[in-house]
């Protein structure tokens, strides 16, 4: 039996040679341990060749880095770093949300409509590509039937915003919204129409 100078358990060891001074889980532990001291010190006195190293194997393998990535993004540990990170730094984030706005409307107009559409409990059953098709019909003029006139208001396809033909306020619970049931329509026809059936 030998004493493990670690943990100070008891283990068995052979009865030839020189006894073990760990046993095989604080054996395993010193090992990782000891790896990893010889790989920062390695990345440290060759940082060149490590960074050529890793360049190349970023390049041959980006399946995995993917796969790491979102793997990773799933842990609560990367949820506790952004949480971390948007507390300390959140002027910062605050711009950076507000250029992106600036630079990618038509997301924002998307996530804008999901997050109406989830508050309201109904559901889009078209896709951002169907949409899409309609708008481009339109060729950037605003669509409005109201008062049985068209607005025929030449405003751009950039635009024009989603407006439900049955208004959301007044729709039922798990209510499906097909193309068919939204249409183009310029900002000013959009608030005008506000929640009256056409």
């Amino acid at each position: 039996m030998s004493n493990c100078e670690i943990c100070g358990s008891y283990f068995k060891s052979a009865l030839f040679g020189r006894p073990p001074k760990y046993c095989k889980e604080c054996a395993k532990e010193k090992e990782k341990i000891r790896a990893r001291e010889y790989s920062k010190n390695h990345r440290k006195k060759y940082p060149d060749a490590n960074t050529k190293l890793i360049k190349e194997w970023h390049k041959a393998n980006p399946k995995k880095i993917r796969e790491n990535n979102r793997s990773y993004q799933k842990t609560e540990k990367f949820r506790e770093s952004c949480k971390k990170y948007r507390e300390k730094n959140q002027e910062k984030c605050k711009e950076r949300i507000k250029r992106w706005k600036i630079n990618h409307p038509e997301k924002c107009r998307v996530s804008s409509r999901k997050r109406r559409a989830f508050k309201n409990n109904v559901i889009h059953s078209f896709t951002q590509n169907q949409w899409e098709i309609k708008l481009n019909k339109t060729l950037g003029i605003c669509q409005n039937p109201h008062n049985n006139h068209l607005c025929m208001g030449d405003v751009g396809v950039g635009k024009l915003t989603l407006d439900h033909i049955f208004p959301l306020s007044k729709a039922e619970k798990g209510k499906v919204y097909t193309i068919d049931d939204v249409q183009p329509l310029c900002k000013s026809c959009n608030s005008s129409k506000s929640t009256q059936l056409i």
